[in-house]
């Protein structure tokens, strides 16, 4: 995976999640236009929490997703979000969907690695001003 380093007014960070969301009872629903409308509905909710998109996986009974964010992002409150709209607009765009899509729970785990040369050229970098 690519390092990649963003800059707030008084950071430098480097923060990325892989996220599995699982559909109810491990259905098989996220084919065909059903997985593209998905993905287009996780980059308007990313977007709208300042959230950078890595890459996006919809595989029939699972979504991944690999994101960037800042240091104040609240994880819980975008994952509830974006677990809240694409199940809400899925099911009312496709109708055959009529349950809950998600299961309740999901998976995240922060992701990538700072080496001890990143560090050094930050440090060296700062006390430069």
């Amino acid at each position: 995976m690519e390092y990649r380093q963003d800059k707030g007014q008084h950071a430098v960070y480097s923060l990325q999640f892989y996220l599995v969301l699982v559909t109810k009872h491990r259905r098989e629903l996220i084919t065909g236009k059903v997985a593209g409308r998905l993905k287009e509905l996780v980059s308007g909710v990313a977007s709208s929490f300042g959230v950078g998109i890595i890459r996006q996986i919809a595989e029939k009974d699972n979504f991944q997703l690999l994101f960037s964010g800042r240091p104040m992002l609240i994880i819980p409150r975008f994952v509830n979000s974006l677990k809240t709209v694409t199940s809400r607009k899925i099911r009312k765009e496709f109708p055959h969907i009529r349950e809950g899509f998600w299961e309740r729970s999901y998976f995240i785990a922060s992701v990538g690695e700072v080496s001890q040369e990143d560090v050094r050229r930050y440090v060296e970098r700062f006390a430069r001003g």
